[in-house]
């Protein structure tokens, strides 16, 4: 996996490397690609934190008994596992609640909604030790009403354009 070599290369430099890689639900059930990744997390290739493996919600809804094991297995190696596209619905709270998950990213149409949506997803996620990240920030407006919310993270061109490299100037991104 690119991934874990581009992790390694880059271990010991100065910035820390953590990578967010999609998947599809077909790993829930991979049996060898999980004993692949568990060889690569025993000889020390894949360390706590370093990726985190990304699944879009409405994948794995009709698959949650497989996903839960998956995800606890990924928990025991080290790697973060992420839902794309949640919501608060009541189906989308609950599946959190089932899920080993390290963050969430929200469903871009929560922003559209009344806020008191997005502040119970944020709240719940946060009880649930679960960090949140907002995608497709493309305004200021946006940026207030998910900091009045208590996201955790950010993501989108308003922050930054997509890269070919892992440059990115932190110090010069904080708003103020």
């Amino acid at each position: 996996m690119q991934a874990i070599s581009i992790i390694s290369e880059n271990r010991g430099k100065s910035q820390e490397v953590r990578l967010f890689v999609s998947q599809s639900s077909a790993l829930l059930n991979d049996l060898e690609r999980m004993s692949w990744l568990q060889e690569q997390h025993r000889i020390g290739r894949i360390q706590e934190g370093e990726l985190t493996f990304e699944f879009r919600l409405s994948d794995i809804i009709h698959h949650l008994k497989s996903a839960k094991t998956c995800f606890e297995t990924l928990h025991k190696m080290g790697i973060g596992t992420l839902l794309t596209g949640v919501s608060n619905t009541s189906d989308d709270l609950r599946t959190l609640k089932h899920l080993a998950l390290r963050f969430i990213k929200i469903d871009r149409a929560l922003l559209n909604r009344d806020n008191s949506d997005l502040k119970e997803l944020i709240t719940t996620a946060h009880s649930l030790g679960i960090k949140v990240i907002a995608p497709q920030v493309e305004d200021p407006s946006s940026i207030a009403k998910l900091w009045s919310s208590g996201a955790d993270f950010v993501q989108g061109n308003f922050v930054q354009r997509p890269e070919n490299n892992l440059i990115y100037d932190f110090d010069e991104s904080v708003l103020q």
